[in-house]
């Protein structure tokens, strides 16, 4: 069946073929389009951090005239971060890229709450399979055919990560959804550490500064010099499976919550009541159960970290935190009475830091 131009659109009859994807064969749709017609390309500058909770994505048009580099109004999306290789949300394809038999390697994905959608941190692929389906979809309504993207990321341990994160966000890339293609260009030079963008927004006075952040699995701490962590630090301190899934999960057995509703509270109904700031639920106020078990978590998981890092303490006059958790009240006032100051957004702090530092960055380059 023909192929038809639409408005810039490409429509085409897909036929479907069978791709096999690790143990399991899965149809796929094989289209054929013309090649698009030469537009005016826009150049974009962006920041993402895909989550284990939560995709973040910064990003604004980007000119340069001589060596002034400016921007148009910032725009921010947050998606959740769940995604699916068995959806055919998009396609994409990368200019050279091939399989072993010669052929062109084409993925599928989609991104949302899909049957099947895995959270990011659960898929066996990682961040680094995840990182471009989750910018070019959230960028995807304000890109255009022939577009480039200059792209910021950060991740926790940059010796071991930044190769492979950098190797998936470059290159020219086919992509199509809707029958709509989009051949965009992605470059990747710097990965940044992880939390030096919470730090950068925070703008502090001095170059030494350490960052606690009360994730939803993880608790990090981190100490910083510059944009740099300390020497003898290689990465974040983590504690696994201590963030605030676990607060809620003790939460939700409290004795004198379950004695209150004369049942056992489940999961979703404690983060509820948790991240509602009144703390009531079905007529009850929890509030000092909720104080009781926030202190609780906190004086085991923040002390087990500050151990981790306890020779880093000193160095480091400004102690920051950041992380969904400070948004909760009785988070936020122990923090405070332990010396921490919680970061202005706490859940965008890090993205909206880092696309702050590749502003920075990208003025430093344009002027050389």
């Amino acid at each position: 069946m023909a192929t038809r131009w639409r408005n810039n659109r490409i429509t085409s009859v897909a036929r479907v073929k069978t791709i096999k994807k690790g143990e399991k064969m899965v149809q796929t749709k094989e289209r054929k389009t013309k090649a698009s017609k030469v537009t005016t390309s826009q150049t974009f500058l962006a920041s993402i951090d895909p989550g284990n909770q939560n995709i973040d994505v910064v990003y604004a048009k980007m000119s340069v005239t001589g060596s002034i580099v400016s921007y148009d109004d910032q725009v921010h999306k947050t998606v959740k971060s769940l995604v699916s290789e068995d959806v055919e949300q998009y396609t994409f394809t990368q200019a050279g890229l091939i399989d072993g038999s010669g052929e062109v390697t084409t993925r599928q994905f989609g991104i949302g709450e899909y049957p099947g959608a895995q959270w990011i941190k659960d898929s066996p692929d990682g961040k680094a399979q995840w990182v471009l389906p989750a910018l070019i979809h959230c960028m995807w309504d304000d890109l255009a055919d022939v577009d480039s993207i200059t792209v910021y990321t950060s991740v926790h341990n940059p010796e071991a990560y930044r190769a492979e994160m950098k190797a998936a966000l470059n290159g020219r890339f086919t992509f199509v959804k809707d029958d709509e293609q989009k051949n965009i260009t992605v470059k990747c030079d710097r990965v940044l550490v992880e939390g030096v963008g919470a730090i950068k927004a925070q703008n502090p006075p001095t170059a030494a500064n350490l960052l606690l952040d009360l994730g939803g699995q993880t608790v990090m701490i981190a100490p910083y010099s510059g944009l740099k962590l300390m020497s003898g630090c290689d990465q974040p301190y983590q504690l696994l499976d201590q963030g605030t899934a676990r607060l809620i999960a003790e939460f939700a057995k409290c004795r004198a919550v379950n004695e209150a509703l004369k049942r056992v509270m489940t999961y979703r109904e404690a983060r509820s009541v948790i991240d509602n700031p009144a703390h009531t639920f079905q007529g009850h106020d929890f509030s000092g159960a909720v104080g009781k078990e926030v202190h609780k978590w906190l004086e085991k998981v923040v002390g087990s970290i500050e151990g981790l890092a306890k020779h880093h303490l000193a160095e480091c006059p400004n102690r920051y935190a950041t992380g969904g958790a400070v948004l909760i009240p009785s988070v936020r006032q122990w923090l405070l009475d332990r010396g921490y100051t919680p970061v202005t957004e706490p859940l965008s702090a890090n993205v909206q830091g880092v696309f702050t530092l590749a502003q920075a960055l990208e003025q430093k380059d344009a002027a050389k």
